[in-house]
């Protein structure tokens, strides 16, 4: 499920972040919230295939909710 989940991450992410403020039900919907990846959801099983996040990556922007403003 690791590149799935990371492929998932990456297409709702990028979503996401080009809709914002509307992305943030969609960045929610992949299991990011205000305080970080959300436990049994595909944001950390992309984590976990992902490894180390890169600064400046999707995730990472997804992660600190810079550019999805307001994360649930």
């Amino acid at each position: 499920m690791g590149f799935l989940a990371f492929a998932m991450m990456w297409l709702v992410g990028w979503a996401a972040l080009s809709l914002s403020p509307a992305g943030v039900p969609i960045a929610a919907s992949i299991g990011f919230s205000a305080t970080g990846p959300v436990a049994g959801t595909i944001a950390p099983a992309a984590q976990s295939y992902i490894g180390s996040v890169a600064a400046g990556s999707t995730f990472a922007k997804l992660q600190t909710g810079d550019d999805v403003k307001c994360l649930v």
